[in-house]
């Protein structure tokens, strides 16, 4: 809203300006000094609203982390002070919840094993006593927030932080597992070690992981280890707005909750969108088959495909995508020993697929072709439309699909509809980001091959700029958080409540326009009077106050 406020200012004081300097001398001495008043006017509020903007953030949503960035001196516990006025709640996730209480949030995690309980305290604040708290926050280990160095365990982790103009705080990681040029940059430079003998020399505060598999990395009796709240979530927004609990760890809740409702306002506008063309499409919609992995024989059992079963996120970007997802179909969800009839898959025209590990070009498509992966007479094999998630991958070959994709559903829906329907051309002519068809661009690899960390670090253009900010958004770029009206990430707090301020601004700044081109039909008008009953032009403005114009 302030961003198209601010465009407005500037398009009235260019059209105010243009009138001011094509009739020097010539428009009536009231209507310019009128005329002038009104562009000084618009030039304190274009520079006002330019500074409430903030020209200087270079992501495309508000980044001013201007909550809880130092040290609280004098800290009032008294709960009189709100140091985090900007708020989150989810409204697409129940793996997680937040409250606030002044100079402290209070977080919980939930999993199917435990739940985990975290109590976030603003740095330069003390805890809150125990008799403060309920009984699943008492003797809890606090954090300070705004944190400043931590560990990570995932990639994904990894794209959320970044996003948040904060993946200078990843000093430590499990491993070379980024497909990030700037995070291998970090990790090139030594900016961020791979190693959890690092944990202690770069001072890690939180550790972000862990499983029931083992413990995050650098996570000890003094590093608190911080589950995530499952980014494995069932819809896309679900997994999108898992941005929302890291963002409470680095007060970044203003920045984060305009990001959310951006992404929800653009999906919803990309599906609608995407729907109008199928509706209207003589073929139909078109059948699509998605399957988290594929497997090889091994010691631990015959090869297989585990396929997708709904609902997953993968049925919820198809569906929005505008395919007819095959995996709703009973039975065909799960996991499938080689050979499988696909029994209820058979028409699958496109199909979806996980990367086949421990593999290269050759075997991966040696494989597809000559076992029993694929009935031969299923469409997308006979028109080779078969794509895997491996076109991006970290030095380790791992797919980057588990990495950046979790929090960027408007590109996952435009690269999937993009290949269902070819002819929408959503992404302008840019890549399908994750995904390459199997048989006549590369399978498994990328085309070009593994990348190293040190030819992506070369990439990294920017290091505080975001994983996708070129190119991204080639659809439905131009909507803004308001239009997300079904979203709720402001915990109604501040949004709700400025944005009729925000409107009524933009409003008077149309009528000044309009104002500005009546300014110049009126002086048009007369000055035909004036020759008209005098027959003499008006006097030329004295130099002093052509001076004065000039400055404009």
């Amino acid at each position: 809203n302030l961003k198209l406020l601010h465009i407005f200012c500037e398009c009235a004081k260019v059209l105010t300006l243009a009138i001011l300097t094509t009739t020097r001398g010539k428009m009536p001495t009231k209507t310019a000094s009128v005329t002038r008043q009104f562009f000084a006017a618009l030039v304190a509020a274009a520079t006002l609203v330019n500074g409430a903007v903030g020209q200087d953030c270079t992501a495309p949503w508000p980044c001013t982390n201007a909550e809880g960035t130092a040290t609280v001196a004098n800290c009032d516990t008294s709960g009189a002070t709100d140091y985090f006025p900007s708020k989150v709640s989810p409204g697409h996730n129940d793996g997680w919840n937040i409250t606030y209480h002044g100079y402290y949030k209070t977080v919980q995690v939930f999993t199917p094993s435990q739940n985990y309980s975290y109590l976030l305290v603003q740095r330069g604040c003390p805890p809150p006593a125990d008799s403060a708290l309920s009984p699943s926050f008492q003797g809890v280990t606090h954090v300070y927030v705004p944190v400043r160095n931590v560990s990570i365990d995932s990639s994904t982790y990894e794209t959320f932080i970044a996003i948040l103009g904060e993946r200078q705080t990843i000093v430590v990681r499990n491993g070379a597992y980024s497909a990030d040029p700037c995070m291998n940059q970090q990790i090139v430079s030594g900016q961020t070690a791979t190693a959890s003998t690092s944990c202690s020399a770069r001072h890690v505060e939180v550790a972000f992981g862990g499983s029931q598999w083992g413990a995050a990395i650098c996570a000890s009796a003094t590093v608190p280890e911080i589950r995530e709240p499952g980014t494995s979530a069932q819809t896309l927004l679900g997994q999108v707005e898992v941005i929302e609990y890291f963002a409470a760890f680095y007060n970044q809740e203003a920045r984060v909750v305009a990001y959310v409702d951006d992404q929800a306002a653009r999906l919803d506008c990309l599906t609608n969108l995407i729907n109008d063309h199928v509706q209207n499409r003589s073929g139909g919609r078109v059948k699509a088959l998605a399957i988290d992995y594929p497997s090889v024989a091994s010691q631990w059992g015959p090869a297989a495909l585990n396929v997708v079963s709904c609902p997953h996120y993968m049925c919820d970007a198809l569906t929005r995508a505008g395919a007819t997802v095959l995996n709703n179909v009973s039975g065909v969800g799960g996991y499938h020993a080689l050979p499988w009839d696909w029994a209820g898959a058979t028409q699958a025209e496109v199909v979806f697929t996980g990367i086949l590990y421990s593999t290269d070009n050759a075997t991966c498509s040696a494989w597809w072709n000559n076992t029993d992966a694929i009935p031969a007479s299923v469409p997308a094999r006979v028109n080779h439309e078969v794509f895997d998630n491996g076109a991006i991958t970290d030095p380790s070959g791992g797919t980057d699909w588990f990495g950046s994709r979790v929090a960027k559903p408007v590109i996952q829906v435009e690269t999937l509809a993009n290949i269902l329907y070819p002819e929408l051309n959503l992404r302008g002519g840019l890549s399908n980001v994750w995904w390459q068809n199997i048989y006549t661009e590369s399978c498994t690899v990328p085309i070009g091959g593994i990348p190293t960390a040190a030819g992506l670090a070369r990439q990294c253009v920017s290091p505080g700029s975001s994983v996708f900010a070129p190119g991204e958004g080639s659809s439905c770029a131009g909507l803004t958080a308001t239009t997300a009206s079904t979203v709720n990430n402001s915990a109604g707090s501040d949004s709700n409540d400025t944005n009729w301020v925000v409107w009524l601004l933009v409003g008077l700044v149309a009528v000044a326009v309009v104002v500005a081109v009546a300014l110049g039909v009126m002086y048009g008008r007369s000055r035909r009077e004036v020759a008209r009953l005098t027959d003499d032009r008006e006097p030329v403005m004295n130099p002093a106050a052509v001076a004065f114009e000039e400055n404009f």
